[in-house]
């Protein structure tokens, strides 16, 4: 076992930085200096609070975002705001929309483009290699879902599903 001690003139020193580190935390979080752990879980309550309803409004965006998006045998979307959990979540929430595939892409033409595709009748490892391939990306998945990120414009990436023969990927 070993035991740390200080003491004398360090001990002193280290309460006092300790003791003036309370008090700035205590004016910061307008509690008493000797409630500054009730405070904190009055934040710390006020912050998970405010991320449940800041993941309710998210939620309630993307099923308006689908709602927007008409049923087609591939639904391909760019956004230039989604992040990769929100294009996930927009991706199940649109797949009972189409035929063959989700592909949802976000991000902006100087710093390329996340993706998503969701398929349940695609071969994906197949497909996600060519589409990184084309349009010079990166990533993969399992299953159904596949994500990454590619680096090109939005009219390449348009010209790409547009000339798409999605058929090529059907799993037998």
């Amino acid at each position: 076992v070993r035991i740390t001690m200080i003491c004398g003139i360090a001990a002193l020193k280290d309460y006092q930085s300790k003791h003036k580190q309370t008090l700035n935390i205590a004016a910061a979080l307008c509690a008493k200096h000797n409630e500054t752990d009730i405070a904190v879980d009055r934040i710390i309550d006020n912050n998970r609070e405010l991320k449940y309803k800041i993941n309710n409004e998210k939620m309630r965006y993307l099923k308006y975002i689908a709602a927007g998006i008409s049923s087609k045998p591939v639904i391909c979307e760019l956004f230039d705001d989604l992040s990769m959990d929100e294009l996930r979540e927009l991706a199940n929430l649109l797949k009972e929309s189409s035929d063959y595939a989700v592909i949802l892409l976000s991000g902006s033409d100087d710093i390329g483009y996340s993706y998503c595709i969701l398929s349940e009748k695609l071969d994906l490892t197949s497909f996600v290699k060519d589409f990184n391939k084309s349009l010079n990306g990166t990533g993969g998945g399992k299953g159904s879902i596949v994500q990454g990120k590619v680096k090109t414009d939005k009219y390449s990436v348009k010209k790409y599903i547009d000339e798409l023969k999605v058929k090529a990927y059907a799993n037998a």
